[in-house]
């Protein structure tokens, strides 16, 4: 891209990503084009990309929709989130509350990152490789805050939350939204 610089990346760095691409495709179109005709590689790659599709929504899901990250109970997750407009609230606080990590290092290398989404989140710019570490840093700055930081040591336990979040959110009254029913705080983000 036009400006776009990739800083500290080694020209053979570079060349491996392009390399990477390259490999991607010829195994998705190429390769099944010419060993098995359009049809077979048309079908072939819609079952993979639908597969992915499921796997990163599902990724996504587990990260932002467990009760600490959407509480409904009273308590200083729901002020900080709710209790302000969104030009008062800070920026990475609200990063940190809306989202939850899980699996680690071993996540970390098969999501590229991607479940460690409050580092995904603070620092989307910054290769995930570092995100294990940076998390280290990010987690004791919370503790000093008193900021909750939502963490899962594994994708079952996350899922697990997950479940019993979206069943007991699924059975809740459902309250329209209206003016009479929105909090002061809530008419100010109108």
């Amino acid at each position: 891209t036009v400006g776009a610089t990739l800083y500290g990346a080694s020209q053979l760095e570079k060349s491996t990503v392009v390399l990477g691409k390259l490999a991607h495709y010829a195994l998705l179109w190429a390769i099944p084009l010419a060993l098995h005709g359009g049809a077979a590689t048309v079908s072939g790659a819609a079952a993979y990309i639908f597969t992915q599709s499921i796997v990163l929504a599902g990724t996504f899901a587990v990260s932002h929709n467990v009760p600490e990250s959407k509480p409904l109970d009273p308590g200083p997750t729901r002020d900080a989130l709710y209790g302000q407009s969104t030009f008062e609230r800070d920026w990475g606080v609200q990063q940190v509350l809306t989202s939850a990590n899980w699996g680690g290092v071993v996540g970390n290398f098969f999501t590229g990152g991607l479940n460690l989404q409050i580092e995904h989140h603070l620092f989307p710019a910054i290769s995930f490789m570092h995100y294990p570490a940076i998390s280290a840093i990010v987690r004791d700055e919370c503790r000093k805050r008193g900021v909750l930081y939502n963490e899962y040591p594994t994708l079952t336990e996350i899922t697990g939350r997950f479940m019993r979040y979206m069943k007991e959110v699924g059975v809740a009254e459902q309250v329209p939204l209206s003016t009479s029913n929105m909090s002061a705080a809530m008419m100010a983000k109108l």
